[in-house]
């Protein structure tokens, strides 16, 4: 009857669990037995066995080659230990093959494997192997083999010269006299001493194996010992390493000592200001193989991935690289993901988000790499708008992805420039602000990243843009960068400035005082005119406006002030048409209404003029 299980996994599990069972049979590993034959009889046709064991050593192992199925062979180690047989190797050291029997020898052969050392054992020679054979040869006990001389029988393959070779060193390292690997000629892949013995007794009879043995031997180089490189210590250590060690390099640029390669460029500013314009004019010269406008030293041309969430890079993205001269076939824009939903069969789109798909970016820049991609450049412009604005920790996670994309450069060799704005609270890079704070506020990135520029309007020219220095570690702080903004291109200037970023806002912080102090003084003026003017139309009456013009300009207030205070007061005016004067005066409840006084017939001339009576 056929198990059913309801689900996959389930049914795989059982599988698993029925076929551990079936190897258990054959080879029950760690089990417990209290007689040897208890655990003999596990072994299915046993067809040889070798016994491990020494006057100093009664516990004793055994090794059990056994057949458990018509065409395999195994070999299982019985140890014994505390009175009870176990199927699993004893716990190291091991003990060498036949101890008891050459510990008095002179020359001692290793061979590799028990069937082998039984062979030259039967020519009259000690012989011995280790338990395990390759792979644990380190697990045995040496030790007795010290102040003898040991040859060493190799097979014909990987294995049988490796195992030889540790096999001298080990001896060599516990004090034999000498040690020799002889080879076997004459015998395929795999193949070892036995088959050579066999070789030469259909040829040249049992008589001559020795006499051949011993000319192998005597043709063998003795070998020489190699102290072992010692192994490291475990756990955590500290490392140490002298500047000496360390291979110096020299920074490689990408543009003008702006965007270093292999390294996190922040490119920052104001909104509207013309960061991406000038992260993508970089782009294109980088893709020409231009490093910019005071470098001429041309690089060889290079691809640029791009980040950008703009909704239809045609109408923007596109001219911009065309006015900027780029190689359009070596700009890489990344919108974001795309899936065939199995279900709708709808094209699914959905944005890339740093804090969510760093390891796809991660990866398919190596991939790419790997594939000899030319790529030099890669500009995420703005970041903000790759990370998730939900975010909670948004602070340590930009925090965390900017550690992660300064990695990332230093791996792949790129220069990854994030355009962002300035972070909350820095305000100020053109004068038309009122406050800002040190262009060193940099937020995360800008604190991770190893070079950092600002771009920012001119305080003389507001058509022109400076790119200037705030952070950089492989060199001085290099100039600025000026360039114009015409019919939407990039015109560099030449030369550029030596004012930095915050040397910059510096100026514009001076620039927002003064605006501030003109500011306060008009209106310190102004206060003045009102307090004046409402004085002496309280005190008088209505008032000539020639008059108050004359008296407000020896008290050293302006006509235009005079006027502001005129309006600040709400004053009402009106018209003596017999003096010709226009009369000024505090407003009342007595007041005639608009329409019956003749505040609106102003003279021909002010009229003209656009004045207030």
């Amino acid at each position: 009857m056929v198990q059913r299980f309801s689900t996959r996994e389930e049914a795989r599990q059982h599988a698993i669990a029925q076929k551990r069972e079936e190897v258990a049979a054959y080879w029950p590993r760690g089990c417990r037995y209290n007689e040897f034959p208890e655990v003999y009889r596990l072994m299915n046709r046993p067809a040889a066995t070798w016994t491990y064991r020494s006057p100093d050593a009664p516990q004793g192992t055994m090794v059990v080659m056994h057949t458990p199925s018509k065409t395999s062979k195994e070999y299982t180690v019985l140890a014994k230990y505390k009175d009870y047989w176990y199927c699993d190797f004893p716990e190291p050291p091991y003990l060498l093959y036949q101890r008891y029997e050459w510990i008095d020898a002179e020359t001692v052969y290793i061979c590799e494997g028990e069937r082998t050392s039984d062979a030259i054992e039967a020519l009259g020679l000690a012989a011995t192997t280790s338990l395990g054979g390759p792979t644990q040869e380190k697990l045995s006990d040496w030790t007795p083999l010290k102040g003898k001389h040991v040859i060493i029988l190799s097979d014909f393959d990987d294995k049988g010269w490796e195992y030889a070779a540790v096999v001298a060193q080990l001896c060599l390292g516990i004090g034999v006299l000498s040690a020799r690997i002889v080879k076997f000629p004459g015998v395929k892949v795999s193949e070892g001493p036995r088959e050579w013995m066999d070789n030469i007794r259909a040829t040249l009879g049992d008589e001559a194996i020795l006499p051949e043995l011993q000319k192998l031997v005597d043709a063998s180089p003795f070998i020489e010992y190699v102290p072992p490189v010692p192994e490291p210590p475990k756990g955590v250590q500290l490392e140490f390493q002298t500047m000496a060690e360390i291979e110096p390099k020299t920074q490689q640029w990408v543009f003008d000592k702006v965007i270093p390669q292999g390294k996190l460029t922040v490119l920052m500013g104001e909104s509207g200001v013309g960061k991406s314009l000038t992260a993508l004019e970089i782009a294109a010269k980088v893709t020409r193989g231009l490093t910019g406008p005071h470098d001429d030293q041309p690089q060889k041309p290079g691809s640029v991935i791009l980040f950008s969430p703009d909704d239809d890079p045609a109408e923007n993205i596109r001219p911009r690289l065309i006015a900027s001269q780029a190689d359009l076939s070596k700009v890489i824009l990344i919108p974001g993901f795309s899936e065939q939903d199995d279900e709708t069969g709808q094209k699914l789109s959905w944005m890339f988000q740093l804090d969510r798909d760093m390891t796809f970016l991660e990866t398919k820049l190596k991939t790419l790499q790997q594939a000899d991609a030319d790529i030099r450049m890669l500009v995420i412009d703005p970041i903000d708008c790759f990370l998730e604005s939900a975010t909670v920790k948004r602070k340590a996670m930009a925090e965390h992805l900017a550690a992660r994309l300064a990695k990332l450069a230093a791996e792949t060799g790129l220069a990854i420039v994030v355009v962002t704005n300035l972070p909350r609270g820095v305000k100020g890079i053109s004068p038309w602000n009122q406050s800002h704070r040190r262009a060193g506020d940099m937020g995360p990135f800008g604190a991770a990243a190893r070079s950092v520029w600002m771009v920012g309007q001119d305080l003389e020219n507001r058509n022109r843009r400076l790119l200037m220095p705030v952070k950089t570690n492989y060199c001085e702080l290099p100039n600025s960068l000026a360039y114009q903004i015409e019919n939407g291109t990039i015109q560099w200037d030449q030369p550029g400035s030596t004012v930095t970023g915050d040397e910059y806002l510096t100026k514009c912080e001076e620039y927002v005082q003064d605006q501030k102090r003109v500011a306060r003084e008009a209106r310190s003026k102004l206060a003045k005119a009102v307090a004046w003017l409402q004085g002496v139309l309280s005190e008088h009456g209505p008032l000539s406006k020639a008059q108050l013009l004359v008296d407000g300009d020896a008290h050293n207030i302006s006509k235009a002030t005079l006027r502001r205070a005129y309006d600040a007061l709400d004053l009402r005016s009106a018209h003596d048409s017999f003096q010709g004067k226009w009369y000024w005066y505090l407003p009342s409840e007595l007041d005639p209404k608009p329409e019956e006084v003749e505040t609106e017939n102003r003279s021909e001339g002010e009229v003209a003029s656009g004045q207030n009576p």
